[in-house]
């Protein structure tokens, strides 16, 4: 989702862009000479030289498991985090890219700050393996840029949300409520639903980063959110405003792994260029707009088949 907010967004500006997926891309706008798909596995050497090839920065979105589930299989989820990574900063050292903007995370990464909201020069000790290998991978695009002389940022993205997230279990709050008002269905909640999240809208993301490639005067870590604590209950109540449907909440107990609350100061990146994120309200309200139009099309072709 980030990836594709990233693409819209750099082409409008004019600039050029080779995306590399494994799954099939489809742009929102229309294609154009501009936009260059490469299908294929980042840890193909073959496939990241012809992705790489006369590019002089990457973008780094690759997901990489999910924030709040711990897996039965943590040798599987280092290699599933690292290895892509490790394979573009190899491909990018061989190659013209001399930059990588890094997406990681900016609430596991922290874990339970000792105040907020939380700047990039606090501790970063997180409590969930997801926010572990996050850091990990921070620490060896630092380390591996230093040692080839390339530059990188790090965007410590607040929980971003939008049209298009896919539907995983235990990711994504935004989409997780909206489809669940859109099914009748009822909501898990973990704990008493008040610890807060930064929630920051994928179009604002997309927007930012089309902005920041351009610049040279970027410091090595970023925090990209609103500045702003939500509560689950507090969602709750803004999609049953957007959505006028009620949405019952089953409490269930805390779990160790979920940061308590984290919210990002974005001091930063204020300093560096004129950031006004989307409010919550309008992003919920354009997200269900897009949802409603995906599940009518979804009915009509249903139908017609």
């Amino acid at each position: 989702m980030i990836g594709s907010r990233v693409v819209h967004q750099l082409l409008s500006c004019g600039v050029p862009v080779t995306t590399l997926s494994r799954r099939p891309y489809v742009h929102e706008a229309t294609p154009t000479a501009a936009l260059r798909v490469v299908r294929g596995d980042a840890c193909d050497a073959t496939v990241l030289a012809q992705a790489l090839e006369g590019a002089g920065q990457v973008v780094y979105a690759l997901s990489a498991g999910v924030p709040q589930f711990p897996s039965p299989e943590p040798f599987a989820d280092v290699e599933h985090a690292l290895g892509p990574l490790l394979s573009v900063l190899r491909a990018m050292r061989d190659n013209s890219a001399r930059r990588l903007f890094f997406f990681s995370s900016g609430g596991a990464v922290y874990g339970n700050p000792t105040s907020l909201p939380v700047s990039e020069d606090a501790a970063a000790d997180p409590i969930s393996a997801y926010g572990v290998l996050k850091l990990a991978a921070e620490k060896y695009v630092a380390m591996y840029c230093r040692l080839h002389g390339m530059s990188y940022c790090v965007l410590r993205a607040g929980n971003v949300y939008g049209h298009g997230q896919a539907v995983v279990p235990g990711h994504g709050a935004v989409t997780t409520l909206l489809r669940a008002a859109a099914a009748g269905q009822t909501l898990q909640v973990y704990g008493d639903g008040r610890g807060l999240r930064d929630y920051v809208f994928a179009g604002d993301v997309g927007w930012l980063v089309a902005r920041l490639v351009s610049r040279s005067d970027l410091p090595p870590v970023l925090n990209v959110g609103t500045g702003t604590g939500t509560s689950v209950l507090q969602l709750v109540a803004a999609v049953e405003e957007v959505t006028g449907r009620h949405l019952p909440v089953m409490h269930l107990p805390a779990r160790s792994f979920d940061v308590a609350s984290v919210v990002l100061d974005i001091r930063r990146l204020q300093a560096l260029i004129e950031w006004a994120p989307t409010p919550l309200q309008t992003g919920v309200r354009e997200t269900w707009r897009h949802l409603l139009a995906v599940r009518s099309r979804e009915v009509r072709q249903g139908g017609g088949g």
